[in-house]
Protein backbone atom coordinates (compact mmCIF):
# COMPACT_ATOMS: atom_id res chain seq x y z
CA UNK A 1 0.00 0.00 0.00
CA UNK A 2 1.46 3.32 -0.61
CA UNK A 3 1.46 5.39 2.04
CA UNK A 4 4.02 7.97 1.62
CA UNK A 5 1.42 10.47 1.68
CA UNK A 6 0.04 10.13 4.46
CA UNK A 7 0.58 11.17 7.87
CA UNK A 8 3.92 9.82 9.70
CA UNK A 9 3.31 7.17 12.16
CA UNK A 10 5.24 6.00 15.33
CA UNK A 11 5.90 2.24 15.80
CA UNK A 12 3.06 1.99 18.40
CA UNK A 13 0.48 3.71 15.97
CA UNK A 14 1.58 1.82 13.06
CA UNK A 15 1.79 -1.44 15.19
CA UNK A 16 -2.27 -0.72 15.87
CA UNK A 17 -3.54 1.26 12.19
CA UNK A 18 -1.33 -0.45 9.51
CA UNK A 19 -0.34 -4.45 11.75
CA UNK A 20 -4.28 -4.53 12.80
CA UNK A 21 -3.22 -4.51 16.87
CA UNK A 22 -5.09 -3.54 19.68
CA UNK A 23 -4.18 -0.80 22.23
CA UNK A 24 -4.52 -1.88 25.75
CA UNK A 25 -8.39 -1.46 27.23
CA UNK A 26 -8.30 1.93 29.14
CA UNK A 27 -5.56 2.78 28.42
CA UNK A 28 -6.31 5.16 25.49
CA UNK A 29 -5.92 9.13 25.55
CA UNK A 30 -9.80 9.07 24.11
CA UNK A 31 -11.48 6.78 26.34
CA UNK A 32 -13.04 9.16 29.32
CA UNK A 33 -12.59 12.07 27.08
CA UNK A 34 -16.06 13.92 26.13
CA UNK A 35 -14.65 17.80 24.53
CA UNK A 36 -16.87 18.80 21.79
CA UNK A 37 -15.08 18.27 18.16
CA UNK A 38 -14.56 16.06 15.55
CA UNK A 39 -12.49 12.67 15.45
CA UNK A 40 -9.89 12.52 12.47
CA UNK A 41 -8.29 9.46 10.91
CA UNK A 42 -4.27 9.56 12.67
CA UNK A 43 -2.87 8.77 9.63
CA UNK A 44 -4.80 10.29 6.86
CA UNK A 45 -6.81 13.34 8.70
CA UNK A 46 -10.11 12.18 7.37
CA UNK A 47 -13.20 12.96 9.54
CA UNK A 48 -14.43 10.14 11.08
CA UNK A 49 -16.83 10.47 14.43
CA UNK A 50 -18.51 13.59 15.79
CA UNK A 51 -17.97 13.90 19.63
CA UNK A 52 -22.00 13.88 19.99
CA UNK A 53 -21.87 10.00 18.72
CA UNK A 54 -19.57 9.35 21.70
CA UNK A 55 -20.59 7.23 24.50
CA UNK A 56 -19.44 5.65 27.60
CA UNK A 57 -19.70 1.65 27.06
CA UNK A 58 -17.33 1.04 30.16
CA UNK A 59 -15.19 -1.16 27.84
CA UNK A 60 -11.94 0.01 28.09
CA UNK A 61 -11.94 2.01 24.44
CA UNK A 62 -13.98 4.93 23.06
CA UNK A 63 -17.46 4.21 22.13
CA UNK A 64 -19.35 5.65 19.31
CA UNK A 65 -23.13 4.95 18.41
CA UNK A 66 -22.85 6.03 14.22
CA UNK A 67 -19.43 7.05 12.33
CA UNK A 68 -20.10 10.25 9.72
CA UNK A 69 -21.62 8.80 6.92
CA UNK A 70 -19.37 7.20 4.27
CA UNK A 71 -16.38 7.75 6.60
CA UNK A 72 -16.25 3.70 7.91
CA UNK A 73 -15.89 0.80 5.77
CA UNK A 74 -17.01 -2.35 7.69
CA UNK A 75 -15.42 -6.13 6.92
CA UNK A 76 -15.07 -9.19 8.25
CA UNK A 77 -12.51 -9.75 11.14
CA UNK A 78 -9.50 -12.64 10.12
CA UNK A 79 -11.21 -14.16 13.52
CA UNK A 80 -14.59 -15.26 11.68
CA UNK A 81 -16.74 -13.99 14.72
CA UNK A 82 -16.32 -9.55 14.86
CA UNK A 83 -16.61 -7.19 12.41
CA UNK A 84 -13.53 -4.82 11.84
CA UNK A 85 -13.63 -1.55 10.85
CA UNK A 86 -11.17 1.09 8.63
CA UNK A 87 -11.06 4.35 7.74
CA UNK A 88 -13.10 4.37 4.42
CA UNK A 89 -9.99 6.75 2.76
CA UNK A 90 -6.45 5.12 3.94
CA UNK A 91 -8.01 1.90 5.05
CA UNK A 92 -6.43 2.33 8.55
CA UNK A 93 -7.62 -0.10 11.00
CA UNK A 94 -9.55 1.84 13.68
CA UNK A 95 -10.95 -1.68 15.79
CA UNK A 96 -14.61 -2.86 15.35
CA UNK A 97 -17.94 -2.44 15.46
CA UNK A 98 -20.87 -4.33 17.74
CA UNK A 99 -24.59 -4.34 16.88
CA UNK A 100 -26.96 -5.53 19.39
CA UNK A 101 -25.87 -4.83 23.17
CA UNK A 102 -28.49 -2.48 23.51
CA UNK A 103 -26.50 0.59 24.85
CA UNK A 104 -27.85 3.07 22.95
CA UNK A 105 -31.22 3.99 20.55
CA UNK A 106 -28.87 3.29 17.88
CA UNK A 107 -28.00 0.18 19.14
CA UNK A 108 -24.38 -0.40 17.41
CA UNK A 109 -20.69 0.01 19.45
CA UNK A 110 -18.25 1.19 17.19
CA UNK A 111 -15.14 0.58 19.33
CA UNK A 112 -11.83 2.32 18.30
CA UNK A 113 -8.90 2.24 19.62
CA UNK A 114 -7.41 5.92 20.14
CA UNK A 115 -3.85 5.38 18.65
CA UNK A 116 -5.76 5.32 15.46
CA UNK A 117 -7.28 8.71 15.72
CA UNK A 118 -6.82 12.37 16.46
CA UNK A 119 -9.22 14.82 17.84
CA UNK A 120 -10.21 18.42 16.88
CA UNK A 121 -12.12 21.23 18.60
CA UNK A 122 -14.69 23.36 16.39
CA UNK A 123 -13.15 25.43 13.99
CA UNK A 124 -13.89 28.45 12.26
CA UNK A 125 -12.59 28.79 9.00
CA UNK A 126 -10.05 26.11 9.48
CA UNK A 127 -8.25 28.71 12.07
CA UNK A 128 -8.36 26.61 14.72
CA UNK A 129 -5.86 23.96 13.03
CA UNK A 130 -3.73 26.65 11.58
CA UNK A 131 -3.05 28.06 14.40
CA UNK A 132 -1.70 24.86 16.02
CA UNK A 133 0.07 24.21 12.98
CA UNK A 134 1.76 27.11 13.86
CA UNK A 135 2.62 26.78 17.46
CA UNK A 136 4.72 23.56 15.96
CA UNK A 137 6.00 25.60 13.32
CA UNK A 138 7.60 27.44 16.22
CA UNK A 139 9.19 24.97 17.57
CA UNK A 140 10.66 23.38 14.73
CA UNK A 141 7.98 20.34 14.45
CA UNK A 142 7.47 21.02 11.03
CA UNK A 143 6.10 17.55 10.39
CA UNK A 144 3.12 17.51 13.26
CA UNK A 145 2.88 21.62 11.64
CA UNK A 146 2.23 19.97 8.24
CA UNK A 147 -0.45 17.40 9.70
CA UNK A 148 -1.95 20.53 11.10
CA UNK A 149 -2.05 22.81 7.75
CA UNK A 150 -3.31 19.73 5.69
CA UNK A 151 -6.48 19.64 8.25
CA UNK A 152 -7.46 22.90 7.92
CA UNK A 153 -6.49 23.05 3.93
CA UNK A 154 -9.32 19.92 4.12
CA UNK A 155 -11.80 21.95 6.05
CA UNK A 156 -11.13 26.13 4.87
CA UNK A 157 -11.47 24.86 0.77
CA UNK A 158 -11.84 28.79 -0.21
CA UNK A 159 -12.39 30.10 2.85
CA UNK A 160 -10.20 32.90 4.13
CA UNK A 161 -7.52 31.14 5.85
CA UNK A 162 -6.73 28.47 2.51
CA UNK A 163 -3.75 31.02 0.97
CA UNK A 164 -1.77 31.50 4.62
CA UNK A 165 -2.20 27.47 5.33
CA UNK A 166 -0.79 26.34 2.15
CA UNK A 167 1.79 29.29 2.41
CA UNK A 168 2.46 28.31 5.90
CA UNK A 169 2.49 24.51 5.07
CA UNK A 170 4.60 25.67 2.39
CA UNK A 171 7.16 26.89 4.24
CA UNK A 172 6.98 24.08 6.44
CA UNK A 173 8.22 21.85 3.64
CA UNK A 174 10.72 24.36 2.36
CA UNK A 175 11.98 23.85 6.36
CA UNK A 176 12.68 19.87 5.78
CA UNK A 177 14.09 20.95 2.31
CA UNK A 178 11.09 19.46 0.46
CA UNK A 179 11.33 22.42 -1.99
CA UNK A 180 9.15 21.12 -4.88
CA UNK A 181 6.49 20.59 -2.46
CA UNK A 182 6.97 23.80 -1.15
CA UNK A 183 6.57 25.50 -4.10
CA UNK A 184 3.42 23.94 -5.19
CA UNK A 185 2.04 25.14 -1.43
CA UNK A 186 3.12 28.84 -2.82
CA UNK A 187 1.45 28.36 -6.09
CA UNK A 188 -2.00 27.61 -4.20
CA UNK A 189 -1.31 30.22 -1.72
CA UNK A 190 -0.15 33.24 -4.94
CA UNK A 191 -3.00 31.79 -6.57
CA UNK A 192 -5.65 32.46 -3.56
CA UNK A 193 -4.21 36.30 -3.37
CA UNK A 194 -2.22 37.28 -6.19
CA UNK A 195 -0.48 40.11 -3.60
CA UNK A 196 0.79 37.58 -1.12
CA UNK A 197 4.74 39.12 -1.16
CA UNK A 198 5.80 36.59 1.82
CA UNK A 199 4.69 33.88 -0.73
CA UNK A 200 6.79 35.04 -3.85
CA UNK A 201 9.44 35.41 -1.56
CA UNK A 202 9.25 32.34 -0.14
CA UNK A 203 8.88 30.60 -3.22
CA UNK A 204 11.96 32.39 -4.77
CA UNK A 205 13.93 31.05 -1.91
CA UNK A 206 12.64 27.44 -3.21
CA UNK A 207 13.31 27.84 -6.48
CA UNK A 208 16.92 28.94 -5.10
CA UNK A 209 17.33 26.11 -3.35
CA UNK A 210 16.86 23.62 -6.61
CA UNK A 211 18.77 25.76 -8.84
CA UNK A 212 16.59 27.70 -10.13
CA UNK A 213 17.84 31.19 -10.46
CA UNK A 214 15.79 32.80 -13.08
CA UNK A 215 12.65 31.52 -11.68
CA UNK A 216 14.03 32.77 -8.31
CA UNK A 217 14.60 36.32 -9.49
CA UNK A 218 10.99 36.55 -10.95
CA UNK A 219 9.60 36.20 -7.59
CA UNK A 220 11.53 38.11 -5.75
CA UNK A 221 11.28 40.91 -8.03
CA UNK A 222 7.43 39.96 -7.60
CA UNK A 223 7.76 40.40 -4.20
CA UNK A 224 9.75 43.65 -4.16
CA UNK A 225 7.22 44.94 -6.60
CA UNK A 226 4.37 44.58 -4.18
CA UNK A 227 6.74 46.14 -0.82
CA UNK A 228 9.65 48.05 -2.25
CA UNK A 229 11.23 47.90 1.37
CA UNK A 230 10.72 44.04 1.59
CA UNK A 231 14.42 44.20 2.40
CA UNK A 232 15.58 40.57 2.73
CA UNK A 233 14.07 39.82 -0.90
CA UNK A 234 16.14 42.26 -2.18
CA UNK A 235 19.51 40.56 -0.90
CA UNK A 236 17.96 36.98 -1.68
CA UNK A 237 17.88 38.31 -5.21
CA UNK A 238 21.21 39.55 -5.19
CA UNK A 239 22.56 36.19 -4.47
CA UNK A 240 20.16 34.38 -6.99
CA UNK A 241 21.88 37.24 -9.62
CA UNK A 242 25.97 36.11 -7.84
CA UNK A 243 24.85 32.51 -8.36
CA UNK A 244 24.32 32.80 -12.54
CA UNK A 245 26.97 35.07 -12.45
CA UNK A 246 25.70 38.27 -12.87
CA UNK A 247 27.55 39.95 -10.27
CA UNK A 248 27.36 43.63 -11.19
CA UNK A 249 23.25 43.36 -10.61
CA UNK A 250 23.89 41.37 -7.65
CA UNK A 251 26.09 44.09 -6.13
CA UNK A 252 23.14 46.59 -7.06
CA UNK A 253 20.14 44.59 -5.90
CA UNK A 254 20.51 45.34 -2.09
CA UNK A 255 17.59 47.76 -0.87
CA UNK A 256 18.24 51.32 -1.63
CA UNK A 257 18.87 53.52 1.36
Amino acid sequence: METSRYNALSAEERSVIESKGTERPFSGEYDDFYEEGVYLCRRCNAELYRSDAKFDAHCGWPAFEQEIPGTVTRLPDPDGVRTEIECANCGGHLGHVFIGERLTAADTRHCVNSISMKFARPTAGGQYYCDKGWEHFNVGQYEKAIGFYSIAIEHTKTGPWEGQCYHRRGWSYAKLNQHQQAIQDYDQAIGSDLEYDLAYSHRGQSYAAIGEHQQAIQDFDQAIGLDPEYDLAYSHRGQSYAAIGEHQRARASPMPR
